[in-house]
């Protein structure tokens, strides 16, 4: 199942989002855990397994965090290169970048990125 799963970059989600996973494919998890840098699971088989939907707050956020990961690429592309495909939403992707901590204005009117890179939920 890992070497199935491994095309998709399951190190990118949470695990509630590879429960919801594995449930929506009739999987219930026995065991989950994870360390620095994988999560690990056991999952049987069950039939009668029904997905569990995220709430309106858990998409929300999620929504949320995409956008400012977004935000955060488009703000580490070579300038020629965000200057040409992002232009018209600069001015506001600036300004989310400010507002959620993970850019500063400098004293030059240069936008930097906060030490540590982007911050977790």
């Amino acid at each position: 199942m890992f070497s199935v799963l491994n095309p998709f970059h399951m190190q990118v989600v949470g695990s509630s989002s590879i429960v919801r996973a594995l449930s929506a494919n009739r999987f219930e998890i026995v065991f989950l855990g994870h360390d620095e840098k994988q999560i690990f699971w056991l999952a049987q088989y069950r039939p009668e397994v029904q997905i569990q939907p995220m709430t309106s707050e858990e998409k929300v956020a999620r929504l949320e965090s995409y956008s400012r990961a977004r935000d955060y690429s488009i703000m580490n592309l070579p300038v020629t290169v965000r200057d040409r495909l992002f232009s018209a939403e600069w001015p506001e992707i600036v300004k989310q970048l400010v507002v959620h901590g993970i850019s500063k204005i400098d004293p030059k009117g240069r936008i930097t990125p906060r030490r540590g890179g982007l911050p977790e939920n």
